[in-house]
């Protein structure tokens, strides 16, 4: 059982993004936690609560995604008579993609892995509080693509980026 005072890596960045952090903080924040030995252990205390804590973020933000072409109109107002379309349903439903451009495995993949017998629990469950972090900080993108301060384009490799970097990230075996 962990430790009540402990709080997984996904509920540190949750906590830092509500209260206003950026994703490039939270990037570096992620890489702190995930590198914390201390943190990771605890955080694989319990492995199928983080494997399934990462299924649920991971299909949470799937239907998030797939359900934009009915938050966003298909045409912005340009006046009576014009109008241009609105790229942001086709650029958000495309995110899991952009996440696993980004070499990031999704829970899927990482239960078949382990079926398959070429990953250990214990490798899974690290994977899974890698993605669950990745997933944590993905909202500061999504936000803002929906504020406009971040284009179609930018949002697409901006979240392909953000997947390499926790990719990157050197957990604490």
């Amino acid at each position: 059982m962990r430790d009540a005072a402990m709080t997984t890596v996904a509920e540190q960045l949750r906590a830092e993004r509500e209260a206003g952090a950026t994703t490039g903080a939270l990037v570096e924040r992620a890489a702190e936690l995930l590198g914390d030995a201390a943190q990771l252990s605890a955080d694989l205390v319990e492995p199928e609560a983080r494997i399934a804590e990462a299924g649920a973020a991971w299909e949470a933000m799937e239907t998030f995604a797939h359900g934009a072409y009915s938050r966003y109109p298909a045409v912005r107002s340009g006046g009576f008579h014009g109008g241009t379309a609105d790229l942001r349903p086709s650029v958000l439903y495309g995110t899991p993609g952009y996440i696993r451009q980004g070499d990031v495995y999704s829970p899927a993949e990482l239960e078949e892995m382990q079926r398959e017998g070429r990953i250990t629990l214990a490798w899974r469950a690290a994977e899974c509080v890698r993605l669950s972090a990745l997933l944590e900080t993905l909202p500061s993108l999504m936000d803002s693509l929906d504020s406009g301060s971040l284009g179609t384009a930018e949002y697409a490799l901006a979240v392909t980026e953000l997947a390499t970097a926790f990719g990157k990230v050197l957990l604490a075996r």
